[in-house]
């Protein structure tokens, strides 16, 4: 029987004894926080209470605000961790992705090449892959909501801060922000010349060029920027089917082991402009992208500035291709061989085995992630992907006296195909081929009221409209194929009001509210069609399905926050928010056995108390944020085997389920030392998660051959009590530096980090496998700068012990026998020159 306290039934569930034991813990360690602060600075002179330090002064800081530039930090309280453009090239930040490794409760996984990111936030996320999901995490560009994932992982060009806001977003980032914002600014255009370039050679002939120059076309009026960047990198791995792909398919009674790919490859060499599907390209996992960026500044008077800039980008990687974990005993006659697993149809990746009979048959697999050789594999598929993002931004900002008027105009465009080999086997049985094309327009408009006397009111709107188009072709056999066209537009509009109240010198309060409504009109037609010598006869397709389904969602989102300064080296704060992500539809269904209800929308309702305190000349530093989430109706991915028309098994269709109720509760704590050069920062992040009601049933359609009737039969799966997805209960990231100063020769600075990640699982049943156990991570740098600043070289190395993981992992066991998984990357190190002018 669950263990029960009032203080911890806020909304009238029982947590379990386990969350009640961690809760109190973390209550002692959170009271123990909030003291300590308070008697430090009691202790302190008076000189060094009234001091105050630079925000920016490291790199990660626990308050941010809706404005960008360093004092906008200090305005509005939140957990937050803070890049900017030094900090982002010291780690060798591509995308958003790399944040992941050095900001504690942020998880960023992609199966794909530059697209479509599962992002999570102290647990809460996404890892729905399909083009019409819409993330927990809302990335904003330059004030600019991204809706399409697949525009989220675009290169960090020319960027002046990334901020990762940690916890739901109610009232200024409202939208689908249940579980927090990556916020990105760009460098805008300036009243003065400048110019650089940066450029890094590293392993694997990795090469990234990037530069900007800024000039003023009409001094102090016009001036204009222009932005670059190009990345490229070897394979990792080689496709062995390239060479190998002429064999008949094997009896099943028959084990396959080694490279043996096969005729009937599926060919649809029209759609992809270099045919990857005719035959399987020889290597996988290489890199190739550039971006670009124009903006045009005009301030024709002192209050009224216009911001535009002109976006794109080409993507042409190949995706690290799925590694997978055989599942199924592997029998000789009658006996079960006790030391390998193998597929459904009796794959084995023969880089993996260690022992063989004497008739060449593998006797012993390795089965762990990462044993033999991770980026080499036997695909039928290669992992191409072709993604180009355009777009144009307008910014306008106009101020007159107590008033201000900010507006974001906004569109985007989307156009991405991608090959996938979803087994990871050289068979033909979960290959797809992904198309999808999008547009969004957006405007998001607010008026400002500032008395200059402590109090700030802020109302505005957002009008958003995306429309998506996808279309799929996925094969489960070389003769058995299925087209999807799908279609989803999306409609948002929100008002909302903030208001900033100082009470009295030493408190503030603030808060607000935003009213969403959301229409989605999702249309599916689904075909299944033989597929005969290398073309599709829709004559013969057999399951036609054409289904409409219209969302409505009107729903309000706050949040209450108060602030208490006693110093300006104390300050602490306690917030409230109630979070809001909109409803989703399965954008996989294959038939009317798969529903596409759209799936009830989220809502969290979070308390976190936060605190920032700097002591002894701001020489020590601590920031921190404690958190109690109680999630209803939380959208969760499930990959669930799907029927065929016959009713047999043969795809796995990835959908999203809700759990009534989850909770969890945690602490992030930031504590950095700063002294004569040396700078020590430890951050920690701990999350205690449960799935608190959390029951699924899945019904199973089968067609009797015989009779033709339909069998139905029903499985209940209780997740009650399970760990939340990508939320790992410990992580901590740490780095040592130390800026050195040689007269007359510059500036040497030497920097090491490290990370470490307790056991996390990538699905709601906890099973170890489809998941990482613990482990460390180290990166090392050495940067010199010349003494006037204008270049600097560094020489660093990324994941000192080639240490391996799982990006994400999915449960393939019941449709191919395996769980499948994507390989983290391997050693690196290079060196970077950057020259500014």
């Amino acid at each position: 029987m669950p263990f029960e306290s009032s203080w911890l039934r806020p909304f009238g569930r029982p947590l379990g004894r386990r969350a009640c034991v961690l809760a109190a813990r973390l209550l002692l360690l959170l009271v123990l926080t909030t003291v300590m602060p308070l008697v430090l600075a009691a202790q302190e002179s008076p000189s060094t209470a009234g001091s105050s330090a630079d925000p920016w002064a490291g790199v990660e800081e626990m308050i941010v605000s809706g404005g960008s530039g360093v004092g906008a930090l200090l305005a509005a309280p939140t957990s937050v961790v803070a890049f900017d453009s030094d900090a982002l090239k010291s780690i060798g930040a591509l995308n958003i992705a790399k944040l992941a490794d050095y900001t504690p409760n942020l998880e960023i996984n992609s199966p794909y090449a530059a697209s479509n990111p599962q992002l999570f936030i102290r647990g809460v996320g996404l890892q729905d892959s399909n083009s019409n999901a819409s993330s927990a995490v809302a990335v904003v560009v330059d004030n600019v909501y991204v809706n399409s994932p697949a525009g989220q992982l675009a290169a960090l060009l020319d960027v002046q801060t990334v901020e990762v806001l940690r916890g739901p977003q109610g009232a200024k980032y409202g939208r689908n922000a249940s579980a927090g914002v990556v916020r990105i600014v760009t460098n805008r255009p300036e009243h003065e010349v400048k110019a650089g370039t940066t450029m890094t050679y590293g392993r694997f002939n990795q090469a990234e060029v990037e530069g900007f120059i800024n000039v003023p076309v009409v001094q102090d009026v016009v001036a204009t920027r222009i932005a670059f960047k190009y990345v490229r990198r070897d394979p990792l791995g080689e496709n062995r089917c390239h060479d190998d792909k002429n064999n008949n398919f094997p009896v099943s009674s028959i084990p396959l082991i080694g490279t043996k790919c096969f005729d009937g490859l599926v060919r649809e060499p029209s759609r992809f402009r270099d045919s990857p599907l005719a035959t399987p390209p020889k290597q996988a996992n290489d890199r190739e992208n550039w971006y670009g960026r124009w903006g045009l500044l005009v301030e024709p008077n002192e209050g009224l500035s216009f911001n535009l800039n002109i976006h794109g980008g080409e993507n042409l990687s190949m995706a690290p291709q799925f590694q997978l974990r055989g599942t199924a005993p592997v029998r000789s006659g009658l006996t079960i061989l006790p030391d390998i697993t193998a597929t459904a149809k009796r794959y084995v990746d023969y880089d993996t085995c260690h022992a063989f009979l004497p008739n060449g048959d593998c006797l012993r697999n390795d089965r762990f992630p990462g044993a033999g050789d991770p980026f080499s594999g036997d695909w039928g598929r290669g992992g191409k992907e072709r993604l180009m993002l355009a777009g144009a931004t307008l910014n306008t900002d106009w101020t007159n006296g107590p008033l201000s008027f900010t507006s974001v105009t906004n569109v985007e465009t989307t156009d991405r195909e991608i090959v996938i080999d979803f087994d990871a086997t050289p068979y033909v049985q979960a290959d797809a081929f992904l198309t999808d094309r999008s547009w969004q327009v957006l405007e998001d408009a607010k008026l400002i009221w500032d008395d200059d006397q402590g109090l700030t009111l802020t109302v505005g709107g957002q009008y958003m409209q995306e429309e998506l188009n996808a279309f799929n072709s996925i094969w489960n056999s070389p003769s058995s194929n299925l087209l999807q066209d799908i279609t989803q537009a999306t409609l948002a509009l929100a008002a909302f009001a903030y208001v900033e109240w100082e009470l009295t010198e030493n408190v503030t309060f603030e808060g607000g509210a935003r009213l969403n409504y959301e229409r989605k009109n999702f249309q599916i037609t689904s075909t299944y069609a033989p597929f005969v010598d290398d073309q599709i006869v829709l004559s013969s397709s057999t399951g036609y399905e054409n289904r409409r389904k219209v969302s409505d969602l009107t729903q309000p989102s706050g949040e209450m926050i108060m602030r208490y300064e006693p110093t300006d080296d104390v300050k602490f704060y306690t917030r409230f928010t109630r979070g809001l992500k909109g409803r989703h539809f399965n954008g996989n269904a294959l038939s009317d056995n798969q529903s596409i209800q759209p799936k009830k929308a989220e809502y969290v309702n979070a308390f976190e108390v936060g605190w920032d305190t700097r002591w002894f000349d701001s020489i020590v530093s601590w920031t921190g944020a404690g958190f109690f989430y109680d999630y209803e109706n939380q959208q969760v991915y499930q990959l669930l085997d799907a029927q065929t028309e016959d009713g047999s098994r043969g795809f796995a269709v990835p959908q999203l389920i809700n759990a009534k109720d989850s909770r969890l509760i945690g602490l992030e704590s930031d504590l950095t030392l700063s002294w004569e050069g040396i700078r020590w920062s430890n951050s920690l992040g701990m999350i205690y998660s449960e799935y608190s009601d959390f029951k699924v049933l899945n019904e199973t359609i089968r067609v009797d051959q015989t009779t033709g009737q339909e069998i139905r039969t029903f499985d209940v799966k209780d997740y009650s009590g399970n760990l939340l997805v990508n939320a790992p209960a410990l992580t901590l990231v740490g780095s040592i530096s130390y800026v050195w100063e040689v007269t007359n020769v510059g500036t040497f600075t030497p920097r090491f980090d490290y990370r470490y990640k307790s056991q996390v699982f990538f699905s709601p049943e906890n099973d170890s496998r489809i998941g990482n156990d613990p482990y460390w991570m180290f990166d090392a740098r050495l940067d010199y700068k010349t003494l006037d600043g204008n270049i600097e070289v560094g020489a660093w190395i990324q994941n000192i012990l080639d240490q391996f993981y799982a990006v994400t992992a999915y449960d393939r066991k019941k449709t191919v026998g395996a769980i499948v998984y994507v390989p983290s990357q391997p050693r690196t190190f290079g060196v970077t020159l950057t020259y500014r002018y």
